[in-house]
């Protein structure tokens, strides 16, 4: 990966004998242990995970709300899924994203929704209370633990 817009010739990669091994190509995305990582925007190499990031915590919401709502417990198959299966998913990879806190609020945002759907309030209640009520942490602290550990 270059930082610069120039135009550089494939690198030839030769063993210590001589041999061609192979050829790297400049590339803008490259995939890093699963994270995508792409560089533009001023070397913002982290920009599409962080919205793909929020664009799976919606698409899991939702999914979880509406699947709940046919359940035998609606409340209780949300928390489940929520709670050990899409926060999973949601923060894959975020020990070496960088977020920005217009992302994690965002992310808390739509924790809030769900825990909402929960526990039968309106989506305006609190979202303090809401994590309070149903024992979970924000999702910007489930972020930090992850990056810490």
């Amino acid at each position: 990966m270059f930082y610069k817009d120039t135009e550089h010739p494939p690198m030839q990669l030769r063993s210590s004998e001589g041999n061609h091994l192979g050829t790297f190509k400049q590339v803008l995305v490259y995939r890093y242990l699963g994270v995508p990582m792409h560089l533009r925007y001023g070397l913002n190499i982290f920009h599409s995970k962080r919205l793909e990031i929020v664009h799976r915590a919606r698409s899991y919401s939702g999914s979880i709300i509406s699947r709940a709502e046919d359940s035998w417990d609606p409340a209780e198959v949300a928390n489940a899924l929520w709670t050990n299966m899409a926060t999973e998913a949601i923060l894959y990879g975020c020990a070496v994203t960088n977020f920005t806190e217009g992302v994690m609020r965002e992310l808390d945002s739509i924790q809030a929704t769900v825990g909402a759907f929960i526990l039968g309030v309106r989506r305006t209640c609190s979202h303090a209370a809401i994590r309070k009520e149903l024992g979970w942490t924000s999702m910007s602290c489930k972020i930090y633990q992850r990056k810490l550990l």
